[in-house]
């Protein structure tokens, strides 16, 4: 099932440009991302699973990555679901913890 953030909506040719994040693991069907989760009560190390198919080359579209995170908030720690407080999602791009929904042109065209 894939959930769709109405974000990924803001501007179509946003949502397909590829974007220079940080990647924990790559393989030939999927990359792994590497995310910070921030909460109130702190913040986590995640991975988002993007599948080849919503890449180029090793770079994820954006329009894919914020549906992964989309999803990610749904989910609850320990596999319970429930709706969890809105919270932001930070991919690494140049070395640099950005925050996904509010990526900057010049790291979409890096």
């Amino acid at each position: 099932m894939t959930l769709h953030h109405p974000a990924a909506e803001s501007s179509p040719t946003d949502a397909h440009l590829p974007v220079p994040v940080a990647l924990r693991m790559s393989t030939h069907l999927a990359v792994v991302v590497a995310i910070r989760m921030e909460r109130h009560d702190g913040s986590e190390a995640a991975g988002l699973v993007i599948p080849r198919s919503q890449c180029q080359g090793d770079r994820p579209r954006r329009g894919a990555l914020l549906s992964a995170a989309a999803c990610l908030r749904m989910r609850a720690p320990g596999g319970q679901r429930r709706h969890l407080p809105p919270q932001r999602v930070l991919v690494c791009v140049d070395d640099r913890w950005l925050p996904l929904d509010a990526l900057p042109a010049e790291a979409l065209a890096a």
